[in-house]
């Protein structure tokens, strides 16, 4: 059976039409604060909103070891031409084993709605499968994320499971869809 390719080092920028993914900094911390702080870009993201500056650093340094390990990884988005990061893309929860990731993804409110995502999801997503060595990819998301339906629906994974109450967050429990996407559906895709 093949192995994973989890060896990042040096970290593997892509290229798109408009974009720029590339390894987050520490200088990206501000960034990453001004979208982990605010109530509406983390509705979907079952995570404490960030207050401080540090707490983004912590994060990006728990990247880093994330990435070191090949354990999994994250693109900072950027627009070519400009150093601001305005989302991120990435995999977690590798399973070597059974070779495949979880995607999982965030944009700033300013850039929805202009076809950013789906022009860096494509890309991560053909990373995964060529470079990586994915057969399966999954991700993860709450069952009101209507927008990240859609983006994962065009992108040709499809629905496999509906959690109900399987994730307890912010006193309550929540429910979850599961979608997959396998490499030969995407290399007809």
């Amino acid at each position: 059976m093949r192995s994973l390719n989890l060896n990042f080092n040096p970290f593997p920028e892509i290229h798109t039409k408009r974009l720029q993914l590339r390894s987050i900094t520490a200088d990206d911390a501000g960034w990453l604060l001004e979208m982990r702080s605010d109530p509406t870009m983390m509705e979907f993201i079952d995570r404490p909103l960030m207050r401080e500056k540090s707490e983004a650093l912590e994060l990006i340094t728990k990247i880093a070891t994330t990435i070191q390990k090949g354990e999994g990884m994250l693109w900072a988005i950027t627009e070519i031409g400009s150093e601001r990061m305005i989302g991120s893309v990435s995999y977690h929860n590798i399973d070597s084993t059974n070779l495949m990731g979880e995607l999982g993804y965030m944009l700033h409110t300013d850039f929805q709605k202009k076809g950013i995502m789906q022009e860096a999801v494509m890309s991560v997503i053909t990373f995964g499968f060529s470079k990586i060595g994915f057969h399966r990819i999954e991700a993860n998301i709450n069952t009101g994320n209507e927008s990240s339906r859609k983006l994962l629906l065009r992108n040709g994974f499809k629905k496999e499971a509906l959690f109900r109450e399987n994730y307890y967050y912010n006193n309550k429990f929540l429910n979850s869809e599961i979608y997959g996407l396998l490499e030969h559906e995407w290399s007809k895709y």
